[in-house]
């Protein structure tokens, strides 16, 4: 799994493919995760400076779109890939009722 070998060149090229994807790609991957997420949620943790880089939210999608060794887009959820854990590579997206999560808040005692 982690030996990067494997799929590094690959990857690499994938990320390269078009030059001008390069930056946008580093805000979404320093700002994303390996877990399945909302791109909408993704897009309000970009700063306004990073959302002008990946040309809204319109262009956000695109580019994911366009680099699918880099992120996993499903019908209402994506995730950036972590080739060195090959068995996530097939992951099902979740429905939107296995990531809700509800949790009852008890009184804080202490306040």
């Amino acid at each position: 799994g982690a030996d990067s070998s494997k799929w590094r060149d690959e990857f690499v090229a994938d990320c390269n493919s078009v030059a001008t994807d390069v930056n946008g790609l580093f805000h979404l991957m320093g700002r994303s995760s390996v877990c399945w997420d909302r791109p909408e949620y993704l897009y309000v943790r970009l700063l306004d400076k990073e959302k002008l880089d990946v040309g809204g939210y319109n262009g956000m999608l695109a580019l994911m779109n366009r680099h699918p060794l880099v992120f996993r887009m499903g019908e209402t959820f994506f995730k950036r890939l972590d080739h060195s854990d090959p068995s996530s590579l097939d992951e099902p997206e979740p429905t939107g009722k296995e990531v809700q999560l509800f949790k009852k808040v008890e009184e804080n005692v202490y306040h």
